[in-house]
């Protein structure tokens, strides 16, 4: 899997890659990433992370097999933390920056019905404000003094969030990091301007073409399976609907983090020139405090197939319309 290191930014990473347009974030995709091979490396092997197991012992690093190749001079060092979350350090003496990702094993499918695109919503939210570093703008402005860049994305089965920063400056950006899957705050204010964030994503993917087709794809699909679901969410979907219906979309947010973002369901990966027991010594010391908590039982979401014999087949004529855009 430490391929997924060289490969690069992800062609058509999903819902989310938050929208210029917002006020405390930079650019959205990730071209405007400096460190490429740093950033969308940690978010590849975050994302992928599913290391074989020869035994089952919590905590220890000599029953997973990493597979490295033999040009890679890289150090490697995998473990378990007490709480179940799992840690992949990467050591790369000529690393200009550090990095950290973490990808938790909660998407678009796992949004309650009545509130399409809520997982997306979560995942804007955590970088607003949590109970150790309340201001909103708290996060990205440490990151920005120490040279650094954030990002994230939600898909349909994971979210994953991946940073840059300076080495000197990691250990403090891991603990403000941590406080995401810690103690959100989740406050009703910023949620009210955020959801406009979200709904402006929305608004910036409907002229896109592949977007489209992807969406008449799934809107194809059994309304039973998660497939069929719409994944991004906007205005109507996550507060306006939901209002009507005495539904508060703070209280489903903190819920859907209750349910799904338990400690054995994250996998974090850092990045950096330090070597990786200094790097582990850090994980452990900011990221033991996530609460393994009660999650809710994973769903097959195979059970139902989204496509039979009865909704495929069929010749779609498909029409275009644009919207003038002006990227800055």
């Amino acid at each position: 899997i430490f391929s997924a290191l060289a490969l690069g930014c992800p062609a058509g990473l999903p819902s989310c890659l938050r929208t210029p347009n917002r006020s405390s974030h930079s650019h959205c995709f990730c071209t405007a990433f400096a460190n490429m091979r740093t950033i969308c490396g940690l978010a590849a092997v975050a994302a992928a992370l599913r290391l074989s197991r020869s035994g089952g012992v919590v905590g220890g690093e000599e029953d997973v097999v990493l597979r490295q190749p033999k040009s890679d001079p890289r150090t490697y060092k995998y473990t378990t933390l007490a709480n179940g979350l799992k840690v992949l350090a990467v050591e790369d003496p000529t690393a200009t920056k550090s990095g950290f990702a973490m990808a938790v094993e909660a998407g678009s499918f796992d949004d309650p019905e009545e509130l399409p695109g809520l997982a997306h919503f979560v995942e804007h939210m955590l970088f607003l404000g949590t109970e150790k570093y309340p201001h909103e703008s708290d996060y990205d402005n440490f990151l920005n003094k120490h040279d650094g860049k954030n990002n994230a994305f939600t898909a349909q089965e994971k979210t994953v969030y991946f940073n840059e920063i300076a080495t000197d400056a990691l250990d403090e950006g891991l603990d403000r990091f941590a406080q995401f899957f810690i103690a959100p705050l989740f406050t009703a204010s910023a949620a009210d301007r955020e959801v406009n964030a979200v709904n402006s994503e929305h608004l910036k993917n409907i002229p896109d073409q592949f977007r489209k087709t992807w969406s008449l794809l799934r809107s194809l699909a059994k309304p039973g399976s998660p497939v069929h679901k719409f994944y991004t969410g906007n205005l109507e979907s996550l507060k306006l609907i939901p209002e009507k219906k005495g539904i508060k979309n703070v209280e489903a947010m903190k819920q859907l983090h209750k349910d799904h973002y338990c400690s054995d369901r994250m996998h974090l990966v850092i990045f950096s020139k330090l070597n990786v027991t200094q790097q582990l010594h850090m994980a452990e010391n900011h990221f033991s405090a996530v609460k393994k908590g009660s999650c809710v039982p994973k769903k097959d979401y195979a059970a139902v197939a989204p496509f039979d014999a009865s909704n495929v087949g069929q010749l779609i004529r498909m029409g275009t319309s644009s919207a003038p855009q002006l990227w800055m």
